[in-house]
């Protein structure tokens, strides 16, 4: 099997909403994905995409704020987390 391009329009469409991994019987490690409009850091003027889901990033939690990392020379943004498996989010 041929490994998808990241950033690539076919691995955009095999992109179904986040990705997720379990751990173990608790926890999940799941992958958020953005894709920037403007395309690469090299054409885009975007710096920082934060990333802000209620009961687990925002500021009830006290928790840092959290931010999307860039996948250099693509347009593609991701962001990991562990979450509980018992964590229901829309």
């Amino acid at each position: 099997m041929t490994a998808l391009k990241v950033g690539s329009e076919s691995w955009w469409q095999s992109k179904h909403g986040p990705e997720w991994q379990r751990l173990n019987d608790e926890m999940f490690e799941v992958t958020f994905w953005w894709r920037d409009p403007q395309g690469s850091e090299e054409y885009s003027t975007i710096k920082r995409v934060w990333v802000y889901i209620t009961g687990v990033t925002d500021h009830h939690q006290n928790s840092q704020p959290q931010s999307m990392q860039r996948i250099a020379g693509t347009d593609v943004w991701q962001w990991t987390t562990q979450l509980n498996a018992n964590w229901r989010g829309s």
